[in-house]
């Protein structure tokens, strides 16, 4: 995965730049859908961002996410939720593309459930930090698909919980011509 986010960043280097299509993109909000793998096992579940820019290339983002497994931990269920903040940079801005790194700090919560005799939980939270790569790609003058690849650890009891997380949403972009 790696090495397609960094064949889809150079490719966008290489697209031609317009003028009269350069935006300045003041604010985006997107939702969609992750796939995390703290391991062997993965879990699934969903994104929502919302990031403001400070200057043209930093933007400050919000994000909260949750993913499950029903069958991810012996005899029972697993859970992450994940309430983030953080600045994004833009190190590449196209017409037709962009991409970024993002660097969020947070809570991160992680319960398991064990249903194999009676109903069981164990739940932690701690400390969360996610880094990140991502890409843009705008549809039209509003709408964006956007796709990351991050790594997350979170510090929960006396251990780390960490991960990488595939992500892949829409978004909705406001900003002027």
């Amino acid at each position: 995965m790696r090495v397609a986010v960094l064949v889809v960043a150079a490719a966008i280097c290489l697209v031609p730049q317009r003028s009269e299509a350069q935006r300045q993109i003041s604010m985006l909000v997107a939702a969609g859908v992750t796939a995390v793998q703290p391991g062997e096992r993965t879990l699934l579940g969903w994104y929502f961002d919302a990031a403001k820019s400070l200057v043209p290339s930093t933007a400050i983002v919000g994000e909260v996410g949750a993913s499950y497994h029903p069958e991810a931990a012996p005899y029972g269920g697993e859970r992450q939720v994940v309430a983030l903040g953080g600045l994004r940079l833009h190190f590449v801005r196209r017409p037709r593309a962009w991409a970024f790194g993002q660097f969020l700090v947070g809570r991160g919560f992680y319960r398991q459930e064990f249903t194999s005799f009676g109903r069981f939980e164990n739940s932690q939270s701690g400390g969360a930090v996610q880094l990140g790569l991502g890409v843009g790609l705008p549809v039209n003058a509003r709408w964006a698909v956007q796709v990351r690849a991050d790594a997350r650890a979170v510090g929960v009891g006396d251990g780390i919980l960490g991960g990488r997380i595939f992500s892949v949403g829409i978004g909705r972009m406001w900003g002027r011509p």
